[in-house]
């Protein structure tokens, strides 16, 4: 296995679709928005406690398709716990042949799942 770090404005496209969950967290809200548009989230409870600013969380399990593009905009590590690392896409996709644009975040282990051609 090679180890791939991509700077930010790094742009990828999706090989696979890739599935992960997309948290209801302020940060997320607007694209959130967008995808339920698709008919694509059903939100669920997780739990109620967390580091989330707002009570409750909310997982909404979605799959962005083969051929998304991503584009990198934002990379966070916290050293000594990793329930904060995340990276910040903004994406453009076509999903149930409806155009979706916006920016999310997912956290790093979900993100080292995707398989992807770099640009």
């Amino acid at each position: 296995m090679k180890v791939f770090i991509p700077t930010i404005g790094t742009i990828l496209i999706l090989e696979k679709p890739w599935t992960f969950a997309l948290h209801a967290e302020q940060r997320n809200t607007r694209f959130i928005e967008r995808i339920e548009k698709t008919g694509m989230c059903i939100p669920k409870v997780k739990n109620t406690t967390g580091w989330y600013s707002f009570g409750a969380i909310y997982l909404n399990d979605i799959t962005l398709p083969e051929g998304t593009i991503l584009t990198v905009s934002r990379i966070y590590i916290r050293q000594g716990n990793k329930d904060f690392d995340s990276v910040t896409f903004s994406v453009k996709a076509i999903i149930n042949n409806i155009k979706v644009k916006g920016r999310f975040w997912a956290k790093l282990c979900d993100v080292n799942k995707m398989e992807i051609t770099v640009l």
